[in-house]
């Protein structure tokens, strides 16, 4: 800064003189443009620091009043950080920190509410302090400088003014502007840091990022030196319903928060998360202006939502976000729909069918459903059971089939669900496609009828027995021809009568019964056998006169053909004395008997 000023004497003004410090007496705009000018300075070298002292929740850096300046910090480190990053910037805008003006203040934790126990220390200069020494070619409070010096280098001032060839400034840390710049900085005295993405290197003499690179996050500018905007605390979530989150967070303030404003506005964004191999992000952010509250609507009530609030702020005709501060995590209110829990099945023909459900109750809008359908039985006897089918039905609450079997089971299942989440049960629903009956009688029917008195009955389950097919029979018995009859039902393949009358017809049915009723029947009569066999007396005389008559008839025939033979006899003269004799025979038989 080039300052003259003139001295009025009288009715005379004295020939201009430069002003090598401070302003000009008397003129309001110079302390006024000095103060923009050691202001932007000031900005400038404190923007990226996080020293100072947390008052009342605002962090403080500094304290300037006019052409003062007083930078705070907790540690030693923090002080000098900051006096060798405010020494680089002041001197690239063409001014020096007087050394004589600048002295350290050290104030103890006191503790107390009055000032008599606290303990102050004021140093001349801040030059002369340091808690120990270095070694080699470093100093500073921490070591941490190069001495970069012509000649010697000591703990206070380093190389005291002496710099080597390529080095310039109080301490030497400045390169000289006919020398290149180490990699990743820039400027008259490179002491502005580069901030192109990924740490690409930037131009020695503007900063600029080379061949379209941007600047790296939370910096903009054509030189990528404006430090953005950032919220130094993330946001919360005040209120949560089912699709929609209120944030509130803390306006941004200067001083407190990171970077530089002026604030233009607020910009919200998220991702969600479903499960890990379901996420996702906002299509479009929401920004906020001139307030800290956003309410973000159209959430789903089934997914991990992250917030974050970035701070946008105006840089050469171009509004840009910093940082993002975040996340808060929220999860809008949401439950699973209810179940259904009643339908209606209707059917024209054996292979076509419609199920129609009531919408059940779901606090986040319609649910879909997946209904599934599963076949049991195959013509009531075949259970192998097709793999289950399942259909998603979205916007309607019905379904057609066909293409079901005939005579056939099936069972069906509705599920309501709503963005993966399913309702607690299924309503299932039992369906056969016609009337069916099991696909044969009972085989190999047998009956045992070797015991007087008893008949026992055995079987064989029709072809689909040991499948889900005949699951138990009904029978009846009784006396063949009779009305009444015995009936029940048995789990087993056989049956077995006692106590029944001897020598009598008796009739047995069995049928076989399926899942859907009675299957086709099968029977069968049997004879008990009789009683014991018993001969009186009478009837054994009987039978030997019969069988003496016979004898007789064939002796008298026989004599006859041989008599007639030999010796020309007439049997007519013989037969009156063979018919008495026969005839005494017999009364002696029966007195007998």
């Amino acid at each position: 800064m080039s300052q003259t000023a003139s001295v009025r004497v009288g009715g005379g003004v004295s020939e201009p003189a430069v002003i090598g410090r401070g302003t000009r007496q008397g003129c309001l705009l110079s302390p006024l443009l000095f103060n923009i000018y050691a202001e932007a300075m000031v900005r400038e070298a404190l923007a990226m620091l996080e020293e100072g002292v947390i008052v009342g929740g605002v962090l403080i850096r500094s304290v300037r009043y006019a052409a003062d300046e007083a930078t705070l910090a907790v540690t030693d480190d923090g002080l000098h950080r900051q006096m060798v990053q405010m020494d680089q910037v002041v001197r690239s805008y063409g001014m020096i920190i007087s050394e004589k003006k600048t002295k350290l203040m050290m104030i103890n934790e006191c503790g107390c509410y009055t000032y008599e126990k606290c303990q102050i220390l004021i140093i001349d200069t801040i030059f002369q302090y340091f808690p120990k020494a270095c070694t080699g070619d470093n100093f500073g409070a921490s070591c941490e400088l190069d001495c970069n010096c012509d000649g010697t280098c000591d703990r206070v001032n380093g190389c005291g003014g002496t710099c080597s060839d390529s080095f310039e400034g109080n301490f030497c840390q400045a390169l000289r502007s006919d020398r290149s710049c180490p990699t990743g900085y820039f400027g008259t005295l490179c002491g502005y840091p580069c901030h192109c993405a990924g740490g690409v290197d930037c131009q020695r003499t503007n900063g600029h990022c080379p061949n379209g690179v941007m600047c790296s996050e939370g910096w903009a500018g054509s030189d990528c030196q404006q430090a953005l905007p950032r919220l130094l605390e993330s946001p919360w979530v005040s209120d949560v319903t089912k699709d929609s989150v209120l944030l509130i967070w803390n306006a941004w303030t200067d001083g407190y928060d990171y970077g530089n404003g002026p604030v233009h506005s607020y910009q919200i964004d998220y991702t969600w998360t479903k499960d890990k191999d379901n996420t996702g992000e906002s299509e479009v952010p929401l920004i906020i202006t001139g307030d800290s509250t956003a309410e973000i609507t159209g959430l789903s009530g089934f997914r991990y939502y992250d917030f974050y609030v970035s701070v946008r702020r105006e840089v050469e005709g171009q509004v840009v976000a910093g940082i993002r501060s975040g996340p808060i995590s929220a999860k809008p209110y949401c439950q699973a729909p209810q179940p259904v829990d009643s339908a209606d099945v209707t059917s024209d023909s054996y292979n076509h069918m419609e199920i129609t459900w009531s919408e059940p109750s779901s606090q986040c809008g319609a649910p879909s459903y997946n209904v599934s359908r599963r076949l049991l039985l195959i013509d009531q006897c075949d259970d192998s059971m097709a793999d289950t089918v399942t259909w998603e039905v979205t916007g309607d609450t019905s379904i057609e089939y066909d293409d079901l079997l005939s005579y056939s089971a099936y069972e069906f299942t509705v599920l309501a669900t709503l963005e993966g989440y399913d309702a607690e049960t299924v309503y299932v629903i039992a369906y056969n496609s016609t009337e069916s009956i099991s696909t044969a009688p009972p085989e190999y029917f047998t009956v045992d009828s070797t015991v007087k008195g008893q008949l026992e009955y055995t079987w064989t389950s029709p072809p689909c027995g040991d499948r889900n097919g005949a699951v138990s029979y009904d029978y009846e018995f009784g006396e063949a021809g009779e009305e009444y009859v015995q009936r029940g039902n048995l789990m087993m393949a056989s049956k077995s009568f006692e106590d029944l009358q001897h020598y009598v017809m008796y009739e047995f049915t069995v049928c076989p019964r399926t899942v859907v009723g009675p299957g086709p029947c099968i029977s069968i009569q049997s004879r008990t056998l009789p009683s014991d066999v018993r001969v009186s007396g009478l009837e054994i005389g009987l039978i030997v006169v019969v069988v003496a008559v016979l004898l007789y008839a064939v002796a008298i025939t026989f004599l006859h053909i041989q008599l007639s033979k030999h010796s020309g006899c007439d049997m007519h003269q013989l037969q009156p004395h063979l018919r008495y004799q026969l005839l005494s025979i017999l009364r002696r038989h029966l007195e007998w008997g």
